[in-house]
This record gives structure tokens, sequence and C-alpha cells, in this order.
């Protein structure tokens, strides 16, 4: 009989990889502290590695890419919102960001990627940088310029949403 000898994290770790689902936050006890790790759904499979490339060069934190393309379209190249014509994987609106192919998962999420990047580097931090991919970056200074630190208050409950589901298990 082999015995192998497993710390916390570890026994934590396969206890979450045994009641895995798909496109879910799995919770992980650690030290009395609820944590979580996301698992791509198998709808991502096609996308990950182009994501994943992206993250990395991009400074990206793990998954944070990758959770925001399954919230935006489900891991959908052809996903249409009508009412405000985003459109493709990443839900870009060729009206504010005419120069990619939204409909191109290949350069779509390079340029999601590097336009999440760009926020970060405007406003400071991933969760606000999410707030701006989603709500708009003039939308999030306005009120960040208004409310400071209680900007959030103000944010579309939309928003508040969006920023809680990507961040979950990815931002700290």
């Amino acid at each position: 009989m082999t015995l192998i000898a497993l710390t916390g994290l570890s026994v934590a770790l396969l206890l979450a990889l045994s009641s895995l689902k798909k496109g879910n936050d799995v919770p992980i006890v650690e030290n009395s502290s609820m944590q979580y790790i996301y698992v791509p759904p198998p709808e991502a499979a096609p996308y990950l590695s182009v994501a994943y490339e992206t993250e990395q060069r991009e400074g990206i934190p793990r998954n944070l890419l990758v959770k925001l393309l399954e919230t935006e379209s489900n891991f959908n190249p052809n996903a249409l919102n009508v009412s405000s014509n985003a459109q493709g994987i990443a839900q870009i609106v060729p009206r504010w960001h005419p120069n990619v192919d939204p409909y191109n998962a290949d350069e779509a999420i390079p340029y999601a990627g590097h336009y999440l990047r760009t926020l970060y580097e405007q406003f400071g931090d991933w969760r606000k940088a999410l707030a701006g991919y989603n709500w708009g970056p003039g939308n999030l200074q306005k009120a960040l310029n208004e409310h400071g630190f209680d900007w959030i208050s103000v944010a579309p409950r939309e928003t508040r949403e969006y920023i809680d589901k990507i961040s979950t298990g990815v931002i700290t």
C-alpha cells in the first residue's frame, strides 16, 4: 500500500476537483476562510490558449479575461446584443472600437485583453477596470469624480453584479 501525504490545501483541492461543475467557482476552505477556484466550462476550450496567452502578455490575473468572456458571451463568437450593438465573444461595440473584427475571436480576445489592461492602467485596479469595460470608462470616471471611494454605490446593479461575478475566485 502506498500512502501519499497531502497538505491541507491538497486535500481541499482534491475535494474541490471532485465536485467540479462547468464554469463554476468551486469553494475551497483553507484556514477557516472560504476561497474559490474557477474552472472554465467546456465551451471555453477553443479560446483558452488565446485568452491565457493574452492574460500573460498583458499582465492580467489568471482567468480574469476568461471569466469576462464567459460573462459577456458564454464563449459565443457570434453573440449579438441588439440593444447595445455589442458583438462577438468579447461583446465589443464597433462604434467605440472600429479597428477590430468583434466576430473574429483570434482578434477580439487579444483586443479585449489589451483594452482591459488599458482600463486597469487608467483606473488603478482590476475591479474598476471591469466596471469600465461594462459601464464605460466615461461613466466610471464621472462616478469617481463625483463620489470618490463610494463610486460603486452609483454604479448600475448590472455593473456591480458583473464585477462580483468576474472577480470572484480571481482577484483577491
